[in-house]
């Protein structure tokens, strides 16, 4: 696989068993180094964004891969089905921002997420939350574990794209 399939979002649903894969594993980190050692800096001066998607459902991975494929200034470094599966490989290829969609699942799904949150913005990762509706407790939980925003899913794609900008550049939500 090539590095622009890579970045293009092709390297998608089967990241997690490259990884499991003994005899894979060294293409993998190979990629992830080629995407990480790329230039950050695009021409004119505009910082390169690297996003990375996780959500369960494929059709809403396709949908923001599509939505943010648009501007030149980000690149989707990645998709995956669920976050955990994929911290390996985020770690690796060091991803500026993590888009993580939600589902309404168990506790105990909720809790993996919670972590997952926590150990990337331990790691220095920026999260975003996209959530398919509000709940204020769940916002709260995911908010000081250490999302920088917990944003709806059905967000019109030019203010999704201002958001990620905010995140990567520091400034504060309305979260």
């Amino acid at each position: 696989m090539s590095l622009r399939d890579f970045a293009a979002g092709a390297y998608t649903e089967n990241m997690v068993d490259v990884l499991d894969s003994g005899r894979e594993e060294n293409k993998a980190n190979s990629l992830a180094n080629q995407v990480v050692m790329e230039s950050d800096v695009l021409p004119g001066n505009e910082l390169r964004i690297r996003v990375m998607i996780c959500d369960g459902h494929e059709a809403v991975r396709r949908a923001l891969r599509i939505r943010l494929s648009v501007p030149e200034h980000l690149e989707i470094i990645g998709v995956c089905g669920e976050p955990v599966e994929a911290a390996d490989l985020i770690r690796l290829a060091r991803p500026d921002i993590v888009l993580l969609g939600l589902h309404r699942s168990s506790d105990t799904e909720m809790a993996r997420v919670v972590q997952f949150v926590s150990d990337m913005s331990g790691s220095a990762i920026n999260v975003v939350i996209l959530a398919p509706y509000v709940d204020a407790v769940e916002r709260e939980i995911l908010l000081g574990a250490g999302a920088q925003r917990y944003l709806l899913k059905h967000i019109n794609s030019d203010q999704l794209i201002k958001e990620i900008e905010a995140v990567v550049a520091g400034m504060p939500g309305a979260n």
